[in-house]
């Protein structure tokens, strides 16, 4: 006997397509795996890595040890239709808007301000405002491969209304629960505290989302403070890199 899974509402906002295949396969065939030297300038990991109109997201950023300098790269190069997803991402949102490089925002806390105000005002730029422990649940589904994962919040608000969330009937007890799409990204922009030059990094204190934004993502950018040689920090073939 089949049960189909019942909707009892859905969000009406855009999302980044669902295809944990798709991505899986990209990862697969794309991503080099191999102890090969990595290292190039910020301005070189933009031009190459960094297209207009990819998804793009990063951590934590104006409070504690975000990508800053990857940014602000991102903003010289004037890359355009950009969808960015972040947390906590305060004023590197409205940088983004300001410069013309943003036209779609999945946030969790941030600044809004009046910049991001009038630019959605005048229809440049879509914002959808998930709650952090959502878009971290988002982030967490696209690395472990899933198109979607239950959370026990975001039902009943603003945010679901204008989101890619649904509210279904769960299908083991039959109460309601929210589901929210997985997010892969093209891009994620990390930084850390050192890394070596085969893409080995070190983050000190607390990470964050960065080692599954790394996961989830297609092509990951890292900057680091320190590079350093493998055998100074420990670095193996076994201690996984961003």
């Amino acid at each position: 006997m089949s049960t189909s899974l019942q909707i009892l509402a859905e969000g009406t906002g855009d999302f980044l397509k669902v295809d944990p295949d798709g991505y899986r396969e990209w990862v697969r065939d794309h991503k080099n795996r191999a102890m090969v030297p990595k290292l190039m300038s910020e301005k070189e990991a933009i031009e190459k890595l960094v297209s207009d109109g990819d998804y793009l997201v990063y951590e934590c950023n104006y409070l504690q040890r975000g990508p800053s300098a990857l940014i602000r790269e991102v903003i010289r190069q004037r890359k355009k239709d950009l969808w960015i997803g972040a947390k906590f991402t305060w004023v590197a949102a409205a940088l983004l808007v300001g410069a013309g490089c943003a036209s779609k925002l999945d946030v969790g806390f941030f600044l809004f301000g009046p910049v991001v105000e009038q630019a959605i005002r005048e229809g440049r730029v879509k914002a959808y405002e998930y709650s952090n422990v959502v878009m971290t649940n988002r982030i967490m589904a696209g690395a472990m491969g899933l198109p979607f994962i239950p959370v026990r919040s975001f039902g009943g608000t603003d945010g679901f209304e204008h989101s890619g969330a649904k509210l279904i009937a769960d299908p083991y007890t039959g109460e309601p629960i929210t589901i929210v799409p997985a997010l892969n990204p093209d891009v994620a922009l990390i930084h850390v505290h050192r890394a070596d030059r085969y893409g080995n990094a070190q983050i000190e204190g607390y990470p964050f989302m960065d080692r599954e934004i790394g996961g989830a993502a297609q092509t990951v950018i890292v900057t680091a403070e320190e590079i350093v040689e493998p055998e100074e920090s420990g670095f193996s073939r076994s201690s996984g890199s961003c």
